[in-house]
């Protein structure tokens, strides 16, 4: 590239060091990858998760471990999620833990 393009005009890896960096991530992503954190919980079955502007819904069904333990551990797993997602503004989050169903028969 001629002068004032590409690297040497500044753009690229390294360019503006000390300036903050904004990416995006639609709430759709951000709902599976605090999904996927939430499965990674002990004694969690399966979690649905919602994000909206305002608020993360989380909804658990546990299966193994006393519902308190599952919900406080489940609670600070996407705290840390939501806080590693690096928000503009963080959501407030809703947990709410259930215990599966016993199979019929």
């Amino acid at each position: 590239p001629g002068p004032g393009k590409g690297v040497e005009a500044g753009a690229g890896a390294g360019a503006g060091a000390g300036v903050a960096v904004r990416a995006g991530i639609d709430r759709t992503s951000a709902g599976l990858v605090l999904r996927d954190r939430a499965m990674e919980v002990p004694g969690v079955r399966s979690a649905r998760v919602n994000v909206g502007r305002r608020r993360v819904r989380a909804r658990a069904l546990a299966h193994f471990r006393d519902l308190d333990e599952v919900r406080a551990d489940l609670d600070a797993a996407l705290h840390e999620g939501i806080r590693q997602l690096g928000l503009a503004r963080r959501p407030a989050l809703s947990v709410r833990v259930r215990r599966s169903a016993k199979p019929k028969g």
